[in-house]
């Protein structure tokens, strides 16, 4: 039977990974099995690189977007280490692709390497050392319209601009964790915040700035608007928070919930104001065009993660 791999960190699980998937379902057919083999840390933070990239998605979301985006079940997490790093890319395929995952075919990103790096080697090498382990390997294709890559997508979100940054990875960025007793200043003001703590200390944090967003709890969704910063109208410190103001009336105290917090567009940067009425007025014409947006783009729970 046919067992056709690809390997990869896939980091945000973007379009072009996506397109990457399902040339390995062309591939494997009908009869074959369709794998992916990634790693559970990122191999520039296992080699003590120097500011090693965040993560766009964790381990766990990754598996969740693979399954879902790419229809892929089989999905198999190598451990990478020193000792992985220094194999070459022809005992990689050997010990691994061969003799561990019993792999006939392996799919090879147009762009990606794979193994301890060799001065100019590349796809004609990879068919070469397959042939000698009883591997086909094929060259995929590019996304046709654009060239996207993770370290684009940490760009626009660096930036902030989180549309580009949605529209190259397919589905809608996403930070999750757990709501967190906050100073409850913006409570005063009639504006409530939601202070999330993010889960995983390695996730991109998107540009300081306000955002239209949703969040999801308890497998309801709710309408939202996201602060990112340091809060400069009611609070004093270089500490950055990610504070969350609720649209929907009905949504219940999230104090200790575990949620998710989905970025759709950023509306504009963080402003300290004269005075906390000036940011109250603020926060409501916010929430008028962040409803507005939610209107025109409606976010359902298929849609999320």
């Amino acid at each position: 039977m046919k067992r056709v791999a690809t390997i990869g960190f896939f980091d945000g699980v973007h379009r072009g990974h996506q397109y990457l998937c399902q040339q390995l379902r062309e591939l494997a057919g009908e009869e074959g099995t369709p794998i992916i083999l990634t790693f559970a840390r990122h191999p520039q933070r296992v080699l003590g690189r120097q500011d090693p990239p965040p993560l766009l998605t964790t381990k766990e979301e990754k598996m969740r977007l693979l399954k879902s985006l790419c229809r892929v079940n089989q999905i198999e997490i190598l451990e990478f280490d020193q000792r992985m790093a220094g194999l070459t890319a022809e005992d990689f395929m050997n010990h691994y692709l061969h003799s561990t995952f019993g792999i006939t075919h392996l799919l090879v990103g147009y762009d990606h390497h794979f193994g301890r790096p060799r001065w100019g080697e590349g796809i004609e090498n990879y068919r070469e050392y397959g042939k000698e382990a009883g591997i086909e390997v094929v060259a995929a294709r590019q996304l046709p319209e654009i060239k996207i890559s993770s370290s684009k997508i940490r760009r626009f979100i660096t930036a902030g601009d989180i549309e580009e940054a949605n529209n190259m990875l397919g589905h809608t960025y996403m930070l999750a964790g757990k709501v967190v007793k906050g100073q409850k200043l913006g409570r005063k003001l009639g504006i409530p915040t939601a202070n999330l703590a993010v889960a995983d200390p390695l996730k991109m944090i998107p540009a300081d700035g306000v955002y239209v967003s949703t969040v999801k709890a308890d497998g309801q969704l709710y309408q939202a608007v996201t602060n990112i910063g340091k809060c400069p109208t009611l609070k004093k410190g270089d500490t950055t928070t990610i504070e969350t103001h609720i649209l929907d009336a009905d949504c219940p105290n999230l104090y200790e919930k575990e949620v998710e917090v989905y970025f759709h567009k950023r509306l504009r940067n963080e402003v300290a104001f004269d005075k906390p009425e000036a940011l109250l007025e603020q926060v409501q014409a916010d929430a008028e065009v962040a409803q507005e947006y939610h209107r025109e783009h409606p976010f359902t729970l298929d849609m999320a993660l």
